[in-house]
C-alpha cells in the first residue's frame, strides 16, 4: 500500500518543487509561483506571468488568488484598472469568507465603483466582515449607522462600533469618535475627550487628526480647554 506525500507550500518552497506541484494541478503551487512572479522573488519579474499563474489558481477557488486578482483589476497593478473586473474576483472571494475581500466589495457599492450605487449592499458586506473582526468594517458600519446610510440611524450603535475599531487601533475611528464628542451627537459633549481621541491618531501618523488638534487649539482661548490636554508640539 502507498500514501501520496504531503508537500508544504510555502515562501519558503524551491521552485523546482513549485513546479511540480503547479503541473499536478495543485492551486496552491500556482499561487505561490504567481505571488513570485508578480514581485520577483528569486526570479525575474513578470507581472503577465504573475496573473497568468494567479488565473489558474482562482479558477480552482483558491482564495487568496481571488482577492489578489480583484486587487489587481482595483487598482490597475499589473493590469488596466478596470472595478467592474475587480468586482468580479472579490465577489467570489469574498462569498467564500475572505474578510478583505468583503471590505473591498463593499466600498465598491458604497461608491459606485464597477457597479451601481447600493448602500445596502454595503451594509451587508460590512456586516459580514465586521463579525471576523476588522476594524475596517466596524469604523465604515459604524459610519453608515451614525448617518443612517442603508439602515436606520442608530448613533449610540455607532459609537460602539467606533470603539471596536479605535481599540484595534484604527484612526479614522478616532477621529469619528472625536467629532462625535466635539459635538456631542450620538455621546454626551465632551471636548477633553475629542482631543484625548485625536491625540491618540496623531500619535499613529495621522496629519488629519494633528491639524485638527491644531484648528482646535487656535479656535479656542486657553481658560476654555487647558493647554495641558494638547500635546508639547501643538
Amino acid at each position: 500500500m502507498t500514501t501520496s506525500e504531503t508537500v508544504i507550500i510555502d515562501r519558503n518552497t524551491p521552485f523546482d518543487v513549485l513546479e511540480r506541484e503547479s503541473g499536478k494541478g495543485n492551486p496552491s503551487a500556482q499561487f505561490e509561483i504567481g505571488c513570485r512572479y508578480f514581485i520577483g522573488d528569486g526570479i525575474s519579474e513578470s507581472k503577465t506571468e504573475g496573473i497568468e499563474w494567479h488565473r489558474r489558481a482562482a479558477e480552482q477557488g483558491h482564495i487568496s488568488a481571488l482577492y489578489n486578482l480583484g486587487y489587481f483589476y482595483y487598482y490597475g497593478n499589473g493590469v488596466s484598472q478596470d472595478y467592474a473586473e475587480a468586482i468580479k474576483w472579490f465577489c467570489q472571494a469574498a462569498e467564500r469568507g475572505h474578510v478583505n475581500a468583503q471590505v473591498y466589495l463593499a466600498n465598491c457599492y458604497g461608491k459606485g465603483k464597477g457597479v451601481p450605487k447600493n448602500s445596502k449592499k454595503e451594509v451587508k458586506w460590512l456586516c459580514k466582515a465586521m463579525k471576523q473582526g476588522n476594524a475596517h468594517a466596524q469604523n465604515n458600519l459604524g459610519a453608515c449607522y451614525f448617518d443612517g446610510t442603508g439602515v436606520s440611524k442608530n448613533r449610540e450603535k455607532a459609537i460602539r462600533l467606533f470603539l471596536k475599531a479605535a481599540e484595534q487601533g484604527n484612526v479614522l475611528a478616532m477621529c469619528n469618535l472625536a467629532q462625535a464628542f466635539y459635538s456631542g451627537k450620538g455621546v454626551p459633549k465632551d471636548k477633553v475627550e475629542a482631543i484625548q481621541w485625536l491625540c491618540r491618531a496623531a500619535e499613529q501618523g495621522y496629519e488629519e487628526a494633528a491639524e485638527a488638534l491644531r484648528k482646535i487649539k487656535d479656535s479656542h482661548f486657553p481658560w476654555e480647554i487647558p493647554q495641558e490636554y494638547f500635546p508639547e508640539e501643538f
